[in-house]
């Protein structure tokens, strides 16, 4: 193979590499790497291209040789250590990490890299670390979408999540087809109750871009997501019914016919939300098991709140289980909004810190460091 054609054989892998368009890449930079083993940029592709494809093992191993080729290029290393995060070895992916910024102590790049590493890892020094070197990051690139896009991690972590919309907001001011954050923004106006906005987004985020595997995985997410919320608000209608049936036994048949109105309008609502879905064949099968669960969930709630509202005569002992039924339910689907905020709460201290961090930035920040790269990112995390 000339060298002519490797450099046009290498373009047009890195244009597929850009796509996301994995398999192509693969083939493409492995025709590449056949001639010619040791080509560093082949390399890099590869590495990029089998992590996107999501065979990490072999990403590893192509990392392994872009560091073992430039060992004193930063670059291979964060590539290193965002394979490694991917094959959860945070301690690993941090300690790549860390020889990168050995290596370019005053890149913006490399500390967003270094900020991810820490985040990965988790633990409560590494969240204070992370918050200095996102600070740090902005004073030496604040035009830096990528920056922008690390200090939104760190605030999603410490879940002050309007300081999070607001740095992805800034990020997609410097480039406004910055898919993580449109993606992570996405996130957010689910987290504020405005699931439909968030499903149109991602939808069209994997319109434009089919092979966004995140994206589309998170897209079934949240269309799972509604339906559990409806399974929810179908458990908590049931108790309501079951305790007024209780409490009133003559109101028992008026509110069984609400719950049923309800019942009927959230189905309504909810099939109206998943619009953007249902029109796509995108995670499928995730979408198809929450539709099951929910089925049979509100199946339950339907045979329960029969039994305390219609049936006659009545029996106090079929409200009790229906209450009891239905609060179990309830728990076990909105347990996990309970913890989150625990979550939130554990993290107070650490939200104080960065805001005073935002206010007085360190003044040993280093300057003078490389632009990032372009087209580099980082994962969402």
């Amino acid at each position: 193979m000339t060298s002519d054609a490797v450099t046009r054989q290498l373009a047009h892998a890195t244009f597929l590499a850009g796509k996301g368009q994995w398999d192509e890449a693969v083939r493409v930079a492995g025709q590449i790497l056949a001639a010619q083993p040791e080509n560093l940029a082949a390399v890099r592709v590869m590495t990029v291209a089998t992590s996107g494809a999501g065979d990490h093992t072999t990403a590893l191993r192509y990392a392994d040789l872009l560091v073992q080729l430039a060992p004193r290029n930063p670059d291979s290393h964060l590539r290193r250590s965002e394979v490694l995060r991917h094959l959860r070895r945070p301690a690993d992916a941090l300690r790549s990490a860390e020889e990168a910024l050995r290596l370019a102590p005053g890149n913006a790049y490399v500390m967003c890299g270094m900020v991810v590493a820490l985040l990965g890892r988790g633990r409560r020094r590494d969240l204070r670390q992370a918050c200095e070197l996102s600070v740090s990051a902005l004073a030496v690139a604040p035009e830096s979408p990528l920056v922008h896009v690390s200090r939104a991690l760190v605030f999603r972590r410490l879940a002050d999540h309007r300081a999070e919309r607001a740095a992805y907001e800034q990020a997609l001011a410097l480039d406004p087809t910055d898919e993580i954050a449109r993606h992570n923004l996405a996130l957010l106006d689910h987290a504020r109750g405005r699931t439909g906005l968030a499903l149109t987004k991602l939808r069209d985020l994997v319109a434009e871009n089919p092979t966004d595997r995140l994206a589309a995985a998170n897209l079934a997410k949240l269309s799972a997501g509604l339906l559990r919320g409806f399974l929810l608000a179908a458990a908590l209608c049931t108790v309501a019914v079951c305790v007024t049936a209780m409490a009133q036994p003559r109101w028992r048949a008026e509110a069984g016919a609400v719950a049923v109105a309800g019942y009927v309008a959230g189905c309504v609502v909810t099939v109206a939300r998943m619009r953007p879905v249902l029109r796509r064949a995108v995670g499928r099968a995730a979408v198809r098991r929450a539709g099951v669960g929910a089925f049979v969930g509100l199946g339950l709630c339907a045979v329960f709140l029969a039994l305390a509202a219609f049936t006659e005569p009545f029996d106090p002992s079929n409200a009790r289980t229906g209450v009891t039924a239905g609060s179990v339910l309830a728990l076990v689907i909105g347990g996990r909004s309970l913890v989150g905020a625990v979550h939130r709460l554990l993290l107070l201290p650490a939200r104080i810190r960065m805001r005073r961090l935002r206010a007085a930035p360190p003044g040993s920040s280093p300057a003078g460091g490389s632009a990032p790269p372009a087209g580099a990112r980082e994962g969402s995390g």
